[in-house]
Order: C-alpha cells, then structure tokens, then sequence
C-alpha cells in the first residue's frame, strides 16, 4: 500500500511542477465554442478517476518487473566479479529510485493504445481537457514520455550496474560511480585510514554516524559513503579491519571528519 502511495504521491507533485513549466495551449485543438474545463471535467473526470487507478496498479506491476530485473541482473553481475572478501553493488533500496520510474513509463506505455482505441473521436477532445488540468506536459507524456524519463533512468540503472568497490586478498578494484573504466589499487597503496562517529555534512551540520575514509598515495581516496550496497556501519567496521589488516596501516580514529577529510 505504501508503495501505491509513493507512486502516486511522485506524480502528483511531479505533474504539478511541470505544469507551471509547461503551461496549457488549448487554442491548438478545435473546441466547441464556450467549452471550458468545468463542462470537460462532468463529460472526462470519471473516465479519468478510472485511468489513473489502473495506470497507478499497472505501474505497481511495472515497477516490481523492473526492480526484480535489475536486481536479478545486478547479482548475476556481482557474481562475475569473482571471489572475493568485500565485493559492494548496489543495494535494493538503490534500485528502487530507477525501477519507479521504468515502471511508470512501462504503465504509460502499456496504457496509451487501450486509452486511443477507446476514446476514438474524442481524442483530442480529452487531450484539450488533460492539458487544462496539467499543462503541456499532458500532451507530451506519450510522445516523448520515452526520451525524457525512460532513456535517462535506463541509462542510470546501466550506470549502476557497472558501479562497484571489490576487496579481494591482493588488490582493491574500483569502478567509480558513472566511471569509465576500472581503477586498480594495491594495499600497499593505501597511505592512512581515518574513522569518526561523526561527519560534517556539505550544509555544514554535524551527521552523527560512524564513517571511515581509506587515502591512496597517489591522492585519490575512497569514502565508505561511496557504499552502493547498503552494507551498514557493521559491514564497513569489518571492512576497514579488512583494510588495515591488509596494509598494515593502523585505523586513525579521530572525532569528527571534516568536510575537507571526506
């Protein structure tokens, strides 16, 4: 159910930001004259209530087929990425964000032949009125629908994919958030490792979880925020053990990592 509300919550507040960016044109569709939103609404506003239940459940049904999709295919990507003690893809709730929005325009999709064969001549008639209601956006949502919304979060969830942090035996391999190709890094590499119960956020406020930040001698540096996969402050403990251990550096704990330390 929360879900459904999610959803349904995102389209609402998404729909009424584009409107004010694309406000409505009527005068490009050939209306009876003094036809207005009011008399359009008692003629489409019960076909409209039915519309947008069935587009909200198919996009439940879309969106739980994308999300099981990608997380299916992210395992078998991890497994690809052989043996090893840490190996960090991104977690569920990670493909959640991306696996919503397939799945909406998925629905839309789906949705737009059943709405054309039913309203027949009255098209454009039911376009003037969900371009009142909505704006521009109306009219473009299934004509461009697919290169506005589809490709990009498509092309995000490849991105995803392809982004991870392995800790094997001898090296560490990272493929760096929307990164081109893999980086390789001994752990005699790593130059220090800082930890802290706490971080100074961009804002400027103090974030009361554990973090800890891993230094490479050619200046780079990785952030267990960097984390995709949603391991939880356990997990990255283990793993800056792991870290240490290996490099023989000693974990530096200090009180709070600065912005400047992240």
């Amino acid at each position: 159910m929360w879900f459904v509300f999610t959803i349904s919550l995102t389209v609402a507040i998404f729909m009424s930001l584009l409107r004010n960016l694309f406000p409505p044109r009527v005068q490009d569709y050939k209306l009876e004259p003094g036809t207005t939103l009011k008399s359009l609404a008692r003629k489409y506003r019960k076909w409209e209530a039915a519309y947008i239940i069935v587009f909200l459940l198919l996009s439940c049904i879309c969106t739980a087929i994308a999300y099981y999709s990608l997380e299916l295919i992210s395992g078998y990507r991890a497994a690809s990425l052989g043996d090893a003690e840490f190996i960090l893809t991104p977690g569920w709730q990670v493909w959640l964000f991306p696996a919503m929005f397939l799945g909406m325009c998925l629905a839309g999709f789906c949705l737009e032949p059943f709405v054309v064969r039913v309203l027949g001549d009255r098209q454009p008639e039911y376009d003037a009125y969900q371009e009142l209601r909505y704006g521009r956006i109306a009219r473009m949502r299934s004509r461009y629908a697919f290169f506005i919304f589809f490709l990009p979060f498509l092309l995000l969830a490849f991105v995803l994919l392809d982004t991870y942090y392995v800790f094997g035996q001898n090296e560490m391999v990272f493929n760096w958030f929307a990164g081109v190709r893999e980086e390789r890094f001994a752990y005699t590499d790593v130059e220090r490792i800082l930890s802290a119960p706490a971080t100074i956020a961009p804002v400027g406020s103090t974030h009361v979880e554990w973090r800890f930040v891993v230094y490479f001698r050619n200046g780079e540096r990785w952030n267990c925020v960097s984390d995709p996969s949603e391991m939880g402050e356990s997990g990255h403990k283990r793993l800056a053990a792991f870290v240490s251990q290996k490099s023989g550096v000693p974990i530096q704990e200090i009180a709070v990592l600065q912005r400047e330390d992240q």
